[in-house]
């Protein structure tokens, strides 16, 4: 994916955005962060990134830091009703996830695991399965570590076990594991989503992209 010199807006600070930010700068582009709240986290979270040239606003959005983009980079938490997302509309700037960014420079091959519960065990359990068998195996996602933030140390032989939420699958577009688990579909996040409907949708995006040489469960 080249980002050198392009305008990247990442709309949200938290771990994810962070993440996002740091692989964006790495990759050359020009990298603007943007936070609607204001809270210790996204603080410590922009001092963490003093040392870049990295550009970042907390507390609000602003016009000036999504105008101009190529891309925006939205971290999960991060809803439809986003000012950010509402300009890049108007803007025309395309809109994809931390998950979408992350993929496009992970050379492993994913396991996915996403469903309403269990998905940080099967995901941990996996990924001992995985290190006991002598595997290379690197455990991220939604568990905790975003995956733009491991795929600095991710080979083409490495096993990455990947726990995904809904709000992650959001914006895909070419995100492809190799093996995709669903455990279970049940109500939840409908304060995020208008119905049952919309939110099963998005999990079933976790196997949209993949072809007869990738394996669904």
């Amino acid at each position: 994916m080249e980002l050198k010199g392009k305008k990247v807006t990442v709309v949200g600070l938290g771990n994810s955005g962070r993440n996002a930010a740091m692989l964006l700068d790495d990759a050359g582009a020009e990298v603007w962060v943007t936070d609607s709240k204001d809270t210790p986290d996204a603080r410590a979270n922009a001092e963490s990134l003093s040392g870049r040239d990295i550009k970042f606003e907390i507390g609000h959005h602003t016009k000036e830091f999504v105008e101009g983009s190529s891309l925006l980079v939205v971290s999960p938490g991060v809803e439809d009703s986003s000012p950010a997302l509402k300009w890049a509309e108007e803007f025309k700037i395309p809109a994809i996830s931390e998950l979408e960014l992350a993929f496009r420079f992970c050379k492993g091959k994913i396991i996915a695991i996403t469903g309403t519960n269990g998905k940080s065990t099967v995901t941990t359990l996996i990924g001992h399965i995985l290190k006991d068998a002598g595997k290379d195996a690197v455990v991220c996602g939604n568990i905790g570590n975003a995956l733009s933030g491991e795929v600095g140390r991710i080979e083409r032989e490495t096993l990455v076990v990947l726990e995904v939420s809904s709000f992650q699958l959001e914006r895909i577009e070419k995100f492809r594991p190799h093996i995709a688990v669903i455990l279970n579909i049940t109500d939840d996040h409908l304060d995020r989503y208008n119905n049952f409907g919309q939110y099963y949708n998005e999990k079933l995006k976790v196997f949209s992209n993949q072809s007869e040489d990738d394996f669904l469960i």
